[in-house]
């Protein structure tokens, strides 16, 4: 009798068939992980660069005065003629200046040079540190300017109204699908202070 070979312990075609399927339904799970870690991060990413630019426009209105005149009962809420450019936001001397104020892709800076290629001077950042061109191409920006009542301010005034205290708006968002998706909202309020008399 022909002595019988010794079975060694193997998977069958069928087991590693399974293990092979199990191993591409892990991986595949895995991948679709990533992808949505991937597209939170880059969400994540956006909403700070929006938080960012609606802060840096709150504080340049922030560092001009509150009205073109000393006189906080001033109606007219708005740029005065000439002070008004689509280019940049230089003529702007005042807080009510920015009401209104709109700017749709690229973004672009105080100085009318487009957002992530500015040095903060008006002169262009080296090539190597830019933002791609068209990064801020869908991005758009709007600022309103609006007297609030000086006892609810969560309440809004007739933009006809007097009131020596104005809420600062400023919406950055992006176009998507044809529509304005605002990103980020911040506002600040802002009162006239006159001032002080100085003893003799």
């Amino acid at each position: 009798m022909a002595a019988q070979r010794g079975r060694r312990p193997a998977f069958t075609l069928v087991e590693a068939t399974v293990a092979l399927g199990i191993c591409g339904l892990a991986a595949a799970a895995m991948l679709l992980a990533v992808e949505s870690t991937v597209a939170t991060t880059a969400e994540m990413r956006d909403d700070e660069l929006a938080r960012s630019i609606a802060n840096a426009v709150i504080d340049e209105a922030l560092g001009l005065k509150f009205a073109e005149t000393d006189d906080p009962t001033a109606q007219w809420i708005g740029p005065d003629a000439g002070e008004y450019s689509r280019a940049a936001r230089t003529p702007f001397d005042d807080l009510d200046d920015f009401n209104l104020h709109v700017s749709f892709g690229p973004l672009k800076d105080t100085f009318g040079v487009s957002l992530g290629e500015g040095d903060g001077k008006g002169g262009q950042r080296h090539p190597h540190l830019r933002l791609p061109d068209n990064y801020f191409q869908q991005w758009g920006m709007y600022v309103l300017v609006r007297p609030i009542d000086p006892s609810n301010p969560d309440r809004y005034l007739p933009s006809n109204s007097v009131s020596p205290h104005r809420s600062l708006d400023v919406y950055v968002g992006r176009v998507e699908n044809g529509r304005f998706r605002v990103l980020v909202k911040q506002r600040r309020i802002v009162s006239h202070v006159p001032p002080m008399e100085l003893a003799k």
